[in-house]
Order: structure tokens, then sequence, then C-alpha cells
């Protein structure tokens, strides 16, 4: 929509940054924004070098490359690539003298498209400095800028060991081995983060936060005996959490847990590449509800070859098992991932199969539903998850205004 106000409000920032080079991080469903940011961006500044990074970069060079507003893609890890460009681009001394000694990047020249070689992965993940917080920003409603100096977001791991057939983080990183950043180098990041800003939640966005049991039981004593006043979210497998894990876990400060179930449906699992069994997520229920930690429950129905009973019987195990809250999206072929590749061959993606995100209901890839039933059982499918979030939360605030009624706190009656 480009009368929403956000664009309004790019405008102003071009305006007043005035800045020579411009960064954008597309993922798959922000592909259409990008556009529109890269569009904005060369009617305000025509002469800024605009970049992309981001997973979509990576798997979905084709859509950005040949987009004019756009000057160069990003491939891959992008600090070490990002760093080399940008010197490059501001002719700073150390730089790469000519652009195509520049590993991981694409662009256009006389020639047509360039892609240089890949650039390794990068070994140490220590060795990348702490983002520059102090210099970050955001447009406050009097339309001038504001420091924020902090964020919430902390990446400890990158990559994910599991194959599982609609994710792109193997495309995205390039391999299935995990790599970790140091305990003591995180712990660095949240102190300061912490202490200097005051900074007290924190979400960890790892494929996997549990990947390695030993050490993230090690980060979180770390965590402990620092004596850190925080608390965090994070993403883990089911098969990865233990009791003793989560206590440790909710003792370090985790307060939420999120997992990627999926499905309901054995078949389903094992079709996907989960490696989970719906006994095996039942079993874990009762050592997470034991754990105090809340959790949240990712889904996604319309899997190729899947059925509406099975997917039915994904709602019904949710209704079982009760999480804290859950997020139903719908199959979308992310380029990258094994089940875009199958679908390709098949020749059934069409022209548009990126006509929208995870909660278009016309993404019908079953094979086993027409298009007006699926979507008539997805919006079926998506109303539930909204209802089954509002009761939940509806529940939470009822409770919690009985507690306050409980302890005759006398603004209560007022607003009751």
């Amino acid at each position: 929509d480009l009368a929403n106000p956000i664009w309004h409000d790019l405008r102003i920032v071009l305006r007043t940054a005035q800045p020579e080079i411009v960064g954008i991080s597309a993922s798959m469903v922000t592909i259409p924004s990008t556009a529109v940011v890269a569009k904005i961006i060369r009617e305000e500044l025509p002469d800024v070098k605009v970049i992309v990074g981001g997973p979509a970069a990576t798997t979905s060079t084709r859509e950005l490359i040949h987009n004019e507003a756009i000057d160069f893609l990003v491939l891959g890890e992008g600090e070490e690539t990002l760093f080399e460009l940008a010197s490059f681009l501001l002719g700073r001394q150390g730089a790469p003298a000519r652009l195509e000694e520049i590993r991981g990047i694409m662009y256009r020249d006389a020639s047509g498209i360039v892609r240089t070689p890949p650039r390794p992965l990068i070994a140490d993940l220590d060795s990348i400095p702490f983002p520059d917080r102090d210099s970050m920003f955001v447009l406050g409603s009097d339309g001038k800028f504001q420091r924020i100096h902090s964020n919430e977001d902390l990446l400890a791991s990158r990559g994910c060991p599991y194959p599982c057939k609609f994710c792109g983080a193997f495309a995205v990183w390039g391999t299935r081995k995990t790599r970790f950043r140091g305990v003591d180098n995180i712990i660095a990041e949240i102190s300061q983060l912490n202490r200097s800003y005051g900074q007290r939640s924190f979400v960890f966005w790892d494929d996997l936060f549990t990947v390695n049991r030993k050490r993230t039981i090690e980060l979180c004593e770390k965590i402990i005996s620092s004596r850190l006043d925080i608390e965090w979210v994070c993403l883990v497998r089911l098969n990865t959490i233990d009791s003793e894990l989560l206590a440790i876990m909710k003792r370090a400060g985790c307060r939420e847990i999120q997992i990627g179930i999926e499905s309901g449906n054995d078949r389903i699992l094992k079709h996907i590449g989960k490696d989970l069994t719906v006994a095996g997520i039942r079993d874990k229920v009762p050592l997470i509800k034991a754990s105090g930690i809340e959790w949240g429950v990712f889904i996604i129905i319309g899997f190729p070859s899947e059925t509406q009973a099975e997917m039915e019987e994904t709602l019904r195990l949710l209704g079982e098992i009760k999480p804290t809250w859950v997020v139903i999206s719908i199959f979308t072929p992310y380029p990258g991932t094994e089940f875009f590749k199958e679908l390709k061959e098949q020749g059934r993606l069409g022209e548009n199969f990126m006509r929208g995100d995870f909660w278009y209901p016309n993404n019908n890839y079953t094979g086993t539903m027409d298009d007006l039933e699926f979507k008539r059982f997805a919006i079926r499918a998506l109303n539930y998850g909204d209802r089954y979030n509002m009761r939940r939360m509806f529940r939470l605030a009822y409770t919690w205004r009985k507690f306050r009624a409980m302890l005759g706190l006398k603004w209560y009656n007022k607003i009751k």
C-alpha cells in the first residue's frame, strides 16, 4: 500500500540522513516491499548505492538483481562482504582495488550480470564486532531522529543440522553444520546491553538454540553466575529438551520457548523431514508445562500431498496439548528448499509462486483439494488460531484482574 505512512517516513529518513549507501535486508515475504524501498531510495537519492542482503538475496537472486533500483546483492553471510563492498564504494584505504575481487556479491555491468566467487563462512564468529548500537535510531513521532541505543536481538549460533524440507536455512548458510559463538563472547554482549543500556529482555534468533545441550547448559550457568537480571526467548526442538535443561534455562531467565511441531499427523511429519512423531510431541508436553516456561507452537497446513483429514488432526492436537500460543501458517514453497525443488520438477510452481506469504489462503499445493476447498479450510484454520490466542489472552487478563481485586487495590474498582 503506497499510501501507507511508512513510505512517507522513509522519505524523511533518507532526506535527513543523506546516506551514500543504503542496505536492505530482504526475506522471501519482503521481496515486494524491498522493491518499493529501493524505488523510493532511487527517487529521493539517485546517486546512492543500494545493496540488498538477507536470505532472499541468496535464494532469490533473479527476482532482485533485475530490479534496476538495486545495485548489488550480498550473497550468504554478509559481515565481511559488506565491509569490503562499502569500503570499495566509499574509496576507503585498504579497500579491494577492483569490484570483481570482492567475493560473495552480484551486480550488473556492461557485460551483463556478474556473480563473484562465493565467500567462505566466517570460521570465528567471535571475531565479528558487536553492533554499533549507539548509532541506531528511529524516526520519532515529531519527525526527528531518536537514538535507541539498544535492541533485544541476539544470535548465539548460526545454522541448523536438521533436514526439514520446507526450511531454507541450509540454502542460506550453505551448510548443515552449526557454528557457535563463545559463551564469554555472548555474555559480554548481554552484559553490555544490560548494564550500559538497561536492556532486560532478549530474543535469541538462533535457528535452534538448544542444538548442543552441553553448550546450552554452559551458557545458562554463565548467565546465572554473572548475576544478569534478564529474561529471554529462544527457539527449541522437542527432541533437544528435557526436564533438567528446561530447569536451568528457567533459572537463567528463559521465560518462553518457541517450538515448530508443524503437524499433528505422523505421515506428514515423516514426509516433511521433521524427525518427530505425534507420540514424541505428547511425551514432551508435561515436561514443558512442569517447567513453568511459557511455550508457543508453530504449525503449517497445506503441505504437498496433505489431506484435509490430516490437517484436522493437527488442529485437534493443538486443542489437546494447549500451548501458551500458536501460529498457524500456510505452506509456501520458498526457493532453496527441498519442497521448492520437488514442486518445480513436477511443474507445480506456476509463474506466481511468490504471490503471497505464509498466511495467504490461495497457496494451495496439497494436490488433494481443489483451490476453493482448500481456501475455505485455510481460512477456518487461521481463524481457529486467532480465536485460540484471543481466548488465552482474555483468560490471562481475567486472572490478572481477579488477582488485583483480591489485593483490594483501590484503583481497580474505578476501572472495573
